[in-house]
C-alpha cells in the first residue's frame, strides 16, 4: 500500500482507495441516513455524489496469488 501511494505521489496522480467492511458493522445504518448526515457536515456535492456513486455503482474485483475475477457488481 505504501509503494502504491508513493508511486502516485512522485507521478502525481490522484490515489482513491476504497476499504468494504465485510462483516457488514454499518449494515444497520440506512444509506438515507447517511446521505443526511454527509448533507449536515455540508460535502461538497461532488464528494456526496462521489460517495453515493460507490454504492450504487460499485464493482468489484478479487484478486489471489493463484488467480483473479472478472468484475462484479455487489450490493450494499
Amino acid at each position: 500500500m505504501a509503494s502504491i501511494n508513493e508511486n502516485a505521489r512522485s507521478m502525481k496522480f490522484s490515489l482513491y482507495i476504497t476499504f468494504l467492511d465485510f462483516t457488514n458493522v454499518f449494515g444497520s445504518l440506512s444509506h438515507q441516513l447517511i446521505h443526511n448526515m454527509l448533507t449536515h457536515i455540508q460535502l461538497p456535492p461532488t464528494v456526496e455524489q462521489y460517495l453515493g456513486d460507490m454504492y450504487s455503482k460499485l464493482q468489484v474485483f478479487v484478486f489471489t496469488p493463484d488467480w483473479d475475477t472478472d468484475a462484479f457488481a455487489i450490493q450494499l
